[in-house]
């Protein structure tokens, strides 16, 4: 199983790597613009040429130390033009199942909170519209609606949240075949908060954790192999206490 989660910082961090790289960079033209002057124009001797290395090394490996430490960091911390950044959640997980069969799970959305421990609900609504309820370890719900933007059979299936909602996001799923009837199952979720971010959408991404999700692909493999794809029992839920 793989994952990748991202939930970067707002502008201090990145601005606390331009200091660095901007210290970095003074130190490393002062160590420059010493050794130049120390060896242009009178000579020294070897004694002193000696004496100064250790020096002239130190501030270079500084100058060299900060800019990189900088650059590093920018390249770490990196934010949109609004000074948000979206949360980005992912994983697999390979099913004894077919396609077809995991496919039609998922296309069923009322399925998800038996599986996501996030989703509360999801209602079905007019044509490929759904109405989704969240909910993270802490906070209150937050609710959305949704519509189906990819349908393609036994493959792939991707929502997208609509205009004006509180919290835009979208996600996709893809269904694809392995040896001896078995389904990879990937899928990707991506939380854009609003410029202006309420209380209750930042709890909720603060407590998104990819390894919640690694383990609601557990439960959905553990479901659809036992037998129980079609239990209205939901457990993934239990995972926050109280909910």
């Amino acid at each position: 199983m793989q994952n990748s989660h991202e939930f970067t910082s707002a502008s201090p961090t990145t601005s606390k790597s331009n200091n660095l790289g901007v210290v970095g960079a003074l130190g490393l033209l002062a160590g420059t613009a010493w050794y130049l002057k120390r060896h242009t124009g009178t000579q020294h001797s070897s004694d002193d040429s000696s004496s100064n290395s250790p020096w002239l090394l130190g501030v270079l490996g500084a100058g060299l130390a900060g800019a990189a430490v900088g650059a590093t960091m920018k390249k770490d911390k990196s934010v949109d033009a609004r000074g948000q950044s979206d949360v980005r959640l992912a994983s697999q997980v390979i099913i004894d199942r077919p396609p077809e069969e995991v496919y039609r799970y998922w296309k069923d959305l009322r399925h998800l909170p038996r599986v996501m421990n996030f989703i509360k609900q999801v209602e079905p609504q007019e044509g490929n519209i759904s109405h989704w309820v969240a909910q993270g370890p802490v906070g209150p719900t937050i609710e959305w609606d949704s519509e189906i933007v990819e349908d393609a059979p036994n493959k792939v299936l991707s929502w997208r949240s609509l205009e004006d909602s509180e919290l835009t996001n979208w996600g996709t799923v893809a269904f694809s075949p392995r040896n001896n009837g078995q389904t990879e199952l990937s899928i990707a979720f991506n939380f854009s908060p609003p410029e202006n971010m309420t209380g209750t959408v930042a709890k909720f991404l603060t407590g998104l954790e990819n390894a919640s999700l690694d383990q609601n692909l557990l439960n959905l493999k553990s479901q659809l192999e036992s037998g129980g794809g079609t239990s209205t029992a939901g457990g993934a839920n239990s995972q926050y206490p109280g909910h």
